[in-house]
């Protein structure tokens, strides 16, 4: 608060944007005490906007968890051919021999965060034959993934692409993102519906 009356911008706010955490809204109710709420917009009835990426984060979480054994079942793969050595060198061979040789890396993610998830997703549907193929070779590799599984997956991409691409862009700290808000809810809407 201190710093607001320092630069003399107190009587220039709109709001404040912040996640959901208790200390914030601790915080929001101490401002508005501080505040003359006849210098906020609606007497300060909005002074509290709520962090959209905060907001995709809970609402792709939320979504996650319903198809939590599907996600397990694909992380299982990713640990079982990263966990070794071996096992990575015999994923990169068979991988070679199907002319899948991009360079991407299978990508195990941390549960706790859906982004990461997402990029495992990517990762293990780009080699997708090479599960197949290894299925077939490995009798110890009993996670393989079923083709109705992978093509929940693949709608899943897509759908996690457009809220991973505004995280990413409401995540920024570079540059003002408020003005692109409804652009970018408006293109989830409209990846939802497809």
């Amino acid at each position: 608060m201190g710093s607001l009356l320092e630069l003399n911008i107190e009587r220039k706010l709109s709001s404040i944007i912040v996640d959901n955490a208790a200390t914030n809204d601790r915080m929001i109710d101490f401002m508005l005490l501080a505040l003359d709420k006849n210098d906020l917009i609606l007497g300060g009835q909005k002074f509290h906007v709520r962090c959209c990426a905060h907001i995709l984060n809970l609402i792709v979480k939320d979504s996650l968890s319903v198809i939590g054994d599907l996600i397990a079942n694909i992380r299982e793969s990713v640990i079982f051919w990263s966990k070794s050595t071996k096992r990575k060198s015999t994923f990169d061979e068979n991988a070679r021999k199907l002319g899948i040789t991009s360079g991407r890396k299978l990508v195990q993610d941390c549960p706790t965060r859906w982004d990461s998830t997402y990029l495992m997703i990517c990762s293990a549907l780009h080699y997708k034959n090479v599960f197949c193929r290894l299925n077939n070779i490995d009798g110890q590799y009993k996670c393989l993934p079923s083709e109705h599984d992978l093509q929940l997956a693949s709608a899943l991409e897509n759908d996690l692409k457009c809220f991973y691409d505004c995280t990413t862009l409401f995540s920024s700290s570079s540059y003002p993102t408020s003005n692109l808000f409804l652009r970018h809810v408006c293109d989830i809407r409209l990846c939802l519906n497809e």
